[in-house]
């Protein structure tokens, strides 16, 4: 029994998952500001999923995320794509580019940010390599609504690449005082031929309050987003909004 990555797996895994649709979803948000993103930083760009349908609609894409495994896979993805991706493994203060005219960070990877200092300094950041007015979407759990209703143990399985079959567990731990819930990923991978791999994963996510987040997003430089259900849902965000959508932009005269 060998042992594998979530990584290996998490394309597999989420392909559920519409990255077409949800760019579909963003896009227009983006587009508001005036004539649509042309070079667009990706904070947490993950296995660059999404970069297809944004390089479909002739957006440049800079991705950038601090797991290694998840930038070489998006690397490879890249290939054929054009215009073509450019992948950073680190952070946005790594990055040399500036510049942009929008930016997006998206499924929940705030949430992934521990601390008020580690927030402030990367959506500071991030408006640093953004143009005055450049539009910036992110996406995160709602710290109310996963406080009065926490998530539970989660079981996912999906049928991946050559038929394996892949099996999940998600146990999570509440820490209400801390605004934390670290989850704990199980695994297994049956391949077609009965060979099993196993793999384990654990990852702390920051309960932000809806109003944290958006007073820290004005103190970094950004107007006082907008707060909406991340599913689509009309009307503002409020406590039965589990994943929550914020839209702001880069304020001039910082």
């Amino acid at each position: 029994m060998s042992e594998l990555t979530f990584a290996d797996v998490y394309d597999e895994l989420y392909a559920r998952r519409d990255p077409w649709e949800e760019v579909a979803r963003i896009y227009p948000l983006l587009a508001a500001a005036g004539g649509g993103p042309r070079r667009l930083l990706d904070l947490g760009c993950g296995t660059g999923r999404h970069a297809p349908a944004w390089c479909a609609r002739g957006v440049r894409v800079t991705g950038v995320d601090t797991d290694t495994a998840a930038i070489a896979v998006a690397n490879a993805r890249a290939d054929g794509l054009s215009p073509r991706p450019d992948y950073h493994a680190g952070t946005v203060d790594d990055l040399r580019d500036d510049g942009f005219d929008a930016a997006v960070a998206l499924f929940h990877v705030v949430n992934y940010i521990p601390d008020v200092q580690s927030l402030i300094a990367t959506l500071r950041a991030v408006r640093s390599r953004l143009v005055d007015g450049a539009p910036f979407v992110f996406d995160a759990w709602n710290g109310v609504a996963a406080l009065l209703d926490p998530p539970r143990i989660k079981d996912d399985e999906a049928v991946g690449r050559g038929g394996r079959r892949i099996v999940v567990r998600t146990t999570p731990r509440l820490d209400r005082m801390a605004q934390t819930v670290t989850l704990a990923v199980q695994g297994t991978v049956v391949e077609p031929d009965g060979s099993t791999r196993v793999f384990e994963s654990s990852y702390a996510h920051r309960l932000w309050m809806p109003r944290e987040l958006a007073e820290i997003a004005e103190y970094c430089g950004f107007d006082r987003p907008a707060i909406v259900p991340a599913d689509g849902r009309d009307g503002q965000a409020d406590e039965t909004a589990w994943k929550i959508l914020f839209t702001t932009a880069a304020r001039a005269g910082r």
